[in-house]
Parts: C-alpha cells; structure tokens; sequence
C-alpha cells in the first residue's frame, strides 16, 4: 500500500500548490515547506511531508529550517536599512568602523575594502582560515580576530567569487562597531527587519527553548564539490546539512552569512515587504532600490558560472542566462538561495514575497527541477491573485 503523504495548509485558493507538493514528496522528496505573500498578505501558505529523512513525523507550516544563504538577503536589508539612516557607509571601508581589520601581515589592501565589495562578494576574502572548526565557526570573536589574519586573494572590486560564508562576518563585525554592541548583531538585524515586519520566526541565534521545532537535514546525491577556491570558501567538514548546522551551539550563534533558522512564511513575508508593500508604508522597497538593481554580473571565481548581483542578493537579469528559476531572465525578482534547495525572493512586479524551504538536500539545491515544479506552482498561484 503507498503511504499517505502528510500535508499541513493554512492557505492555498484552488490548492495547486499543495498538489505539487504532495506530487514532489510522492516522487521521493522527504519534506517542503512554501509561503508566499502579496501587498502584506499572505496567500500561500503549506507544508507536506516530513520533518527529517527518517520520515516519522509530518512537516508542519510551522516548523523552522535552517535557511542557509536565504539568510545573505536578510541581512543585505538590515545593511541598507542602516545605510539610509546614515549609520554606515557602504563606500567607506571597513577599517574605519573596524581598525583591527587592516592590521598585521595580512593587512595588504585591506584598506580599501568596503561594505559595498562584501555585498557583491568582490571584497577578495572568500576563504575561511584554515584552522575553523564548527565550534570556532560558532565563537563571534574567535571568527572575527582569523578573518583579520588572513590575507586578500584579489584586489577588492577586480573580480566576484562568492563569500558563502565570511560575507557574515564581514559585514557583521563593522556594523555591529558601527552600532555600539557589545554583543554579535543577530538580535539588532531582527529587530531591524524580521521582527519590525512582524516576521518573528526568523532567528540568527536560536533560543534553546525553540529547537524542538527545527527540522532535521537529510542529504541526496552527490555531496557538493570541494575542490580549489569552492572548497576553501565553504571547506567539506564546515559544509551545509544536519551534521555541523544541527549541532545546538551552532544554532545558537550569529552567523549572518548563512546561520538563519526560519519558517518559508517569515522569509516570504520578509520579501514582500523588500518589494514595497504596504507595510511600512513602502519605505523599504525605497531603500532598496539601488540594492536591487544589477552592480556586477561576473564568472564568479568560487562558483565558476556567472552571477547577476545586486547588494547582497542575486537579481533578475536579461543579459544572464544561466541563472536558475526565479531569477531567470527577464525577471524583477531578487532574493537569495541557500545551500541544498531552500530559497527565498521577492517580485518586483507583483509586490509578492515568496520561500521554498527543503528538507532533503542537494548540490544542486534550488535548481532542481523538483524545487522549480514547486516554485512555478506557486508563482502561478501569486499569479492568480494580483492577475498577472
């Protein structure tokens, strides 16, 4: 007898949506969670299958996912948002609000790195220091004093190679200088942009109390490559999945670059608010306009295909062809992917905010075609209700 295959929906008109999940995890998905929203509303909002690999619990809409680079756009956001309030620079560098930074041996060049060189990941430090274990990984301070120690690979703004994971340092440690804390600035990102867009389960630091509700990674296929730049970027034993971003003093700490634990309602509610919807008045979608428009499009030198960039989120561009869907061309979207499958964008056109999360990953992640089926079905949803 085939196995029923649990769905949870709290909103899908027509339900096709919740057809192409239970379609997906029937093909062998372990588990999908989706949310879209529109003008502050949300719309779509389902889950089906189950929380791990094991498959012995059915995947809620509210249980949370570790999000991975989704979180790079979050955090883009709290950036321009205290750019616009002129609390910091992005053309000013990051010796000016973090003076350890550009000194020592390596400090060669440093000098001219800025906020805007680690958004398009042009700043030349996409290596984790060599000697990063997942507990160091997880000690704000330890990772802030290594990335001082090492050297520029390039000179800043000369090339793009993808920053998968010191991109949350680097801007993390001057904005949390530039703001006054004594602490990581996973709670001040949340109350600049999560919390303020009343979206509560995003975390960058999770309470203990709330780990019951984290689901459990699996991983298929393939394990992603390694080799040269990709591997000291994001290095095997580091890498995305249950066994290093399961681990509870993981969860706890701040790691803006790809440490976001979050529901696919609270990141699509996010981005539709980043489009200029009616929450806030449209005052975000304003600071962000130049962070969405396109600043480089490069063969990234980690990734090694070509990437269409804004500041701190990947964007629609007619002149890209090789970007996945959503941000295929021509497009107005701009957003984020996470390592595996999970991804969160908005849509400019439709003031729509949309968020795949995955249980079962892949080294190919959002770009597999059983992701795509999902994220079609519910553009075409948000589709139906704004009318085009």
């Amino acid at each position: 007898m085939t196995r029923a295959v649990p769905i949870d929906v709290r909103l899908d008109p027509g339900g096709a949506v919740s057809r192409a999940l239970v379609a997906a995890v029937a093909a062998g998905e372990p588990g999908l969670q989706v949310s879209a929203y529109v003008d502050g509303r949300c719309v779509v909002d389902a889950a089906a299958g189950w929380t791990g690999p094991a498959r012995d619990a059915p995947l809620g809409t509210g249980h949370l996912f570790p999000v991975f680079s989704v979180t790079k756009g979050v955090v883009a956001a709290a950036v321009l948002r205290h750019a616009a309030d002129g609390l910091v620079d992005l053309d000013r560098p990051l010796v000016a609000y973090w003076p350890r930074f550009g000194r020592g041996p390596a400090a060669a060049g440093k000098d001219s790195v800025t906020l805007r060189h680690v958004l398009t990941h042009s700043a030349g430090l996409p290596q984790m220091p060599k000697d990063t274990t997942a507990a160091r990984m997880a000690d704000w301070e330890w990772m802030a004093d290594a990335l001082c120690a090492e050297p520029l690979l390039w000179k800043p703004g000369e090339a793009a190679g993808y920053h998968a994971y010191t991109y949350g340092w680097l801007l993390g440690e001057p904005l949390r200088l530039a703001l006054g804390l004594d602490q990581p600035p996973g709670a001040a990102i949340r109350r600049t942009v999560t919390e303020h867009f009343g979206q509560s389960d995003f975390w960058l630091g999770l309470p203990e109390e709330l780990g019951p509700r984290v689901v459990t990674l699996g991983w298929s296929g393939p394990p992603m490559s390694t080799e040269g730049l990709r591997g000291r970027a994001l290095p095997g034993h580091l890498a995305p999945g249950q066994e290093v971003f399961g681990r509870p003093d993981v969860r706890r700490s701040v790691h803006p670059g790809a440490g976001g634990i979050a529901t696919a309602s609270a990141v699509a509610g996010v981005y539709d608010v980043l489009t200029g919807s009616v929450h806030d008045g449209g005052r975000y979608g304003m600071v962000l306009g130049d962070g969405v428009r396109l600043h480089r499009r490069d063969t990234d030198r980690v990734l090694g295909a070509e990437v269409s960039r804004g500041l701190g989120f990947r964007v629609g561009d007619p002149g890209n062809l090789q970007q996945a869907f959503p941000f295929d061309a021509p497009s107005q979207t701009f957003g984020h992917p996470g390592a595996g499958g999970s991804v969160g964008w908005g849509d400019l056109a439709r003031r729509a905010g949309f968020a795949v999360n995955r249980v079962g990953l892949t080294a190919r992640g959002y770009a597999d075609s059983v992701v795509r089926d999902v994220v079609r079905a519910l553009v075409r949803a948000v589709a139906g209700v704004v009318g085009f």
